[in-house]
């Protein structure tokens, strides 16, 4: 599967490579690359909703200690929509994750940079041919004519 900073980095290598299979990959990286910055946005506010309930728990602690507990229920009481927000952030990213990650899996890996265009078998590039037609002398037998002849196998 293909990562994505390597999609972030080389899509359009990506999306030409793809091509070589007959595949137009232009909307799905496009819509990785979009629903990957949809996530780090979405991380970047759950991350400063985390830190504001942090500052608000030491707050409300140091106004515990100062006996300033309407204050500290206050402050309890924003810590309470805080974690609502965070609840609702974190479903929207969930929900962007699956989407990455499915669109992620519905991209094929691309081919070796060596690999022709083409579709067919007729459009590869013959680099090596080892399947060269053996011409065998008018008397030859098979392989247990042979046996028989050389007593090489007991066939009862």
């Amino acid at each position: 599967m293909l990562t994505l900073k390597d999609i972030n980095s080389c899509s359009e290598d990506i999306i030409n490579r793809l091509k070589i299979k007959g595949v137009d990959a232009t909307e799905t990286v496009a819509k990785i690359i979009s629903l990957d910055a949809e996530r780090i946005k979405q991380q970047i506010i759950i991350d400063g909703l985390n830190n504001e309930l942090n500052l608000l728990a030491k707050e409300i602690g140091g106004l515990f200690k100062e006996g300033k507990a309407d204050q500290a229920q206050a402050a309890k009481d924003k810590t309470t929509t805080v974690k609502e927000q965070v609840k609702t952030e974190q479903e929207k990213m969930d929900s962007v994750e699956k989407e990455l990650s499915d669109a992620l899996v519905s991209l094929p890996n691309t081919p070796h940079a060596t690999v022709p265009m083409g579709k067919t078998a007729k459009d590869n590039e013959v680099v090596k041919d080892c399947d060269k037609e053996v011409q065998l002398p008018e008397d030859a037998m098979p392989h247990w004519e042979l046996a028989r002849k050389y007593d090489i196998i007991d066939f009862e």
